[in-house]
């Protein structure tokens, strides 16, 4: 639910979650005529991750390794500037690395955490900001799940052989046992007006992918995807052709 100063815009849902795990599309909400009015400058604000968001690393095999909440949030905010850059028709797109005054940092920490916990704004906060920052939007950023983690049991896997010692046979068998581990990335981000603190797009994606070695699935790999998938359903995307000159096809 939105507070007041969102509500009077009765915001529409504009696409539903798609049930599984590879195949979910991203939950949309928008503003009825969001698509009329153009940003031109967005300011990405560092996400902001849910206590949880990064699972407790339990039996992950040698070479893969936890991130921190900070690691996480860095990731997340890096490949959603990487895919704005490439796809989206702004002028500009930029990250707030920091701010040069401590209350603005701490205005826009409020504002992360207000989105991350309810979904919402409020827009007289957002207008405080508004003054402080170089834009026309910010985009906000709630990361709910991020890493690997294993699910379920350890996988056991049972081996059995015959051998021949002088003139018997002997039964062999062995033991071993595969983690199964799974990548998430689970966020939603809003693009947030800062004229009138109208959140004027919010969507929201899931991903939890098993890890495969042939099809190359790795975390870089589902927060690439996720990201993807999320900017289908943005209203300011490059067409076909444009997207494919941006990227130099």
């Amino acid at each position: 639910m939105f507070l007041p100063g969102i509500n009077r815009m009765a915001l529409l849902l504009a696409a539903v979650l798609v049930v599984g795990c590879e195949a979910a599309g991203p939950d949309v909400r928008m503003v009825p005529g969001a698509g009329e009015w153009i940003p031109a400058r967005v300011l990405i604000l560092p996400a902001t991750a849910a206590g949880n968001a990064v699972p407790v690393a339990r039996a992950l095999p040698d070479g893969l390794a936890s991130p921190t909440a900070s690691e996480a949030a860095g990731r997340t905010t890096e490949a959603l500037e990487r895919a704005l850059k490439e796809g989206a028709t702004l002028a500009s797109v930029s990250r707030a690395e920091s701010f040069s005054r401590t209350p603005t940092a701490a205005l826009a920490g409020q504002i992360g955490r207000q989105y991350l916990e309810s979904r919402t704004v409020d827009p007289q906060l957002v207008r405080s900001l508004a003054g402080e920052l170089d834009a026309d939007a910010v985009l906000l950023t709630a990361l709910l799940r991020y890493g690997p983690e294993v699910e379920g049991d350890v996988q056991q896997m049972q081996q059995s052989a015959q051998t021949k010692v002088g003139s018997s046979n002997l039964a062999i068998s062995s033991a071993t046992s595969r983690a199964v581990v799974y990548f998430n990335a689970h966020l939603r981000c809003a693009l947030v007006r800062l004229s009138d603190g109208a959140v004027v797009w919010d969507a929201a994606i899931r991903e939890h992918r098993k890890r495969s070695l042939i099809r190359e699935t790795t975390q870089d790999v589902v927060i690439h995807d996720a990201v993807g998938k999320l900017l289908t359903a943005f209203p300011w995307r490059k067409t076909g052709g444009e997207a494919g000159a941006a990227s130099g096809k």
